[in-house]
């Protein structure tokens, strides 16, 4: 392990300038990560002169790629233990002020609605990235990436701790959230992480399953308990009270735990969003505890925030849940990873189906999964009522559908009357995002099907087969590649989405940190009418061409070019003519050599 502390960060220092010291002196170190939520760390070191005098408060540690920052140093006369949280903490610094009122009823409430990425981006915009307050900012804290998470989520929050607010809509979406350091580009990145399914209950990739028998577990922990479970909450909002339960389970007898609490909405259907937010914490523990010994598989085969399987050494039955925590302890003589998984996956189905938002692969077991929901909504196993609206003069003029009987309360409606059809999964007022127009225009955001025919797809977002459409522009799932078909042009990124190479019609040019450095492509030379392929150096440094040495691993330069230097040969020139004429070689003597040429022959 190797250690390196910095300087706390500020928007006009880097890493460079900002580093203190560096030592391999690590006596141990302990490190809870979090899929959702603050990560903490435990550090000791031997005493030493220069770590007292510079470890303070809010230095920033790094470990074999994991940030910390220091909150608390305790010594002794033999070491020093430094404990703080990971990079996440920051967001613990923050609180959720708000501006003016935007929705009526909702006085002293940032109130957001859209997918959750939108939502959880419109929080770190407003008081980290780049809040009106520039006091407020977090130093080069930039969005790397946010998952969208919900299609359809909303938030209000008044003065809650930033981490609290991000946690939550991330637990209602079973995402989660990282801050990292970009030591290249001088940055801190935030992003939003969508666990993968490895368990055994899919076939789409190689599962992971934790079992005696397969070597890789020493020991599991089991633990249960509702102690903080709320199931029936009394929210007062819009002047009415309403009880609201989670995943729709009217829970009853002892089974039932109540609170009440107020909730700053100006309609009725906000109520159930924005309750359920607010005490999303408050759920019932299910969770294992496992000591692993195949540590090296941690992200490698398995990431934290990816679904994988249990095999329960008591019982024999598979378990299914999410990676909720890692935490490693590694010393001189020791290394131990811990995994803490938690039964979130079932969480996440019942609130897709809740919600009426089913994001269904389209092979053919997850699609009979859609038309068995579909069979219950039908069949009246889910509930339903149907209500029709008349006019003053007692003439029907519109059809609903809805999942309560007083409109006013209803969630999920369909709404037919002579302009079209629509459902709203936001109550009567919507927004209506599937339908069909009175002049035959069909809306839909999402449609789940097994197969599509048709003569052209026509999209300026979305996705397809994992790549992302961006207007005129395709782009891979990591970002690292792109296919703009307006300019005619594929773009090679890094992982930080820098561009590294661009190829188009006028050839393929190289770039490095923002700087074209050369290009190959077919041109008109400078000299001639004709045309060939060109080997242009711009703003690089030199031009090679190089050859791979077997046993040294290396690619060994044979011929470069430096505007400096010229041409520079290794080991053999050949020449056949020189300025048009034959060459001739010169023996010199005592084995010395030159090439010429007469002027007046060959």
């Amino acid at each position: 392990m190797v250690l390196k502390a910095f300087a706390p960060p500020t928007e006009l220092n880097s890493f460079q300038s900002s580093l203190l010291f560096s030592t391999d002196k690590i006596i141990n170190l302990t490190y809870t990560k979090k899929f959702v939520g603050t990560g903490n760390f435990t550090l000791t070191l031997p005493i030493k002169e220069l770590f007292i005098e510079k470890l303070i408060e809010n230095v920033l540690l790094n470990v074999d790629n994991d940030w910390f920052v220091v909150n608390n140093i305790k010594r002794d006369e033999k070491q020093i233990e430094l404990s703080g949280t990971d990079l996440n903490g920051w967001l613990d610094l923050r609180i959720t002020v708000f501006g003016k009122t935007q929705v009526s009823g909702a006085e002293g409430y940032d109130v957001v609605k859209g997918t959750t990425g939108e939502c959880i981006n419109h929080y770190m915009m407003n008081n980290a990235i780049s809040p009106i307050d520039k006091n407020r900012k977090l130093p080069r804290l930039i969005i790397k990436q946010t998952a969208q998470g919900k299609k359809d989520d909303s938030y209000m929050a008044r003065l809650q701790l930033l981490s609290e607010v991000i946690g939550n809509l991330c637990k209602n979406a079973t995402i989660g959230y990282e801050i990292s350091a970009d030591v290249e580009n001088n940055q801190f990145l935030f992003k939003t992480i969508v666990g993968t399914d490895r368990s055994v209950e899919q076939n789409n990739r190689p599962y992971v399953i934790f079992s005696p028998t397969y070597g890789n577990l020493l020991s599991a922990t089991y633990e249960r308990g509702n102690s903080d479970l709320l199931n029936a909450i009394y929210a007062t909002g819009a002047g009415v009270t309403q009880t609201v339960y989670r995943n729709n389970n009217k829970a009853a007898g002892v089974l039932r735990r109540e609170t009440a609490i107020d909730v700053s909405v100006s309609t009725i259907a906000d109520i159930e969003d924005y309750t359920l937010n607010q005490v999303s914490g408050n759920i019932a523990n299910n969770s294992y505890e496992l000591d692993v010994s195949a540590i090296n598989d941690f992200e490698v085969r398995y990431f934290l925030g990816d679904y994988v399987t249990v095999a329960d050494p008591k019982t024999g039955k598979h378990w299914t849940a999410q990676i909720e925590e890692t935490t490693l302890t590694k010393s001189a003589t020791e290394t131990k990873r811990t995994l803490t998984i938690g039964d979130a996956k079932t969480k996440l189905l019942n609130k897709i189906q809740n919600s009426a938002n089913l994001t269904i692969n389209s092979n053919a077991n997850k699609t009979q999964n859609v038309a068995e929901h579909l069979t219950d909504l039908i069949t009246g196993n889910e509930g339903g009522y149907l209500a029709i609206h008349k006019d003053e003069k007692g003439q029907p003029f519109e059809l609903l559908i809805m999942d309560n009987e007083d409109y006013r309360l209803a969630q999920n409606i369909w709404r037919w009357n002579k302009q079209g059809w629509g459902h709203s999964g936001n109550g009567y007022d919507g927004p209506y995002t599937l339908g069909a127009t009175m002049d035959g225009a069909i809306v839909a955001d999402l449609i789940t099907a097994g197969t599509l025919k048709g003569i052209e797809i026509i999209a300026e977002k979305g996705k397809i087969a994992g790549w992302t459409i961006k207007g005129n522009t395709l782009v891979s799932n990591d970002g690292t590649f792109a296919i703009d078909s307006a300019n005619n042009c594929i773009t090679v990124n890094d992982t930080n989405n820098i561009p590294l190479m661009k190829i188009g019609t006028g050839g393929i040019k190289y770039i490095r940190s923002g700087i074209e450095i050369g290009s190959i492509g077919i041109t008109k030379g400078a000299e001639s009418e004709t045309y060939g392929i060109t080997f242009n150096l711009k703003d690089g440094d030199a031009m090679t061409w190089s050859v791979y040495d077997k046993s040294q691993k290396v690619y060994v330069n044979k011929l470069r070019y430096t505007e400096s230097e010229g041409l520079n040969v290794s080991n053999n020139f050949t020449c056949n003519q020189f300025f048009g004429h034959n060459v001739t070689d010169i023996d010199l003597g005592n084995g010395l050599h030159a090439w010429g040429y007469s002027i007046g022959g060959d």
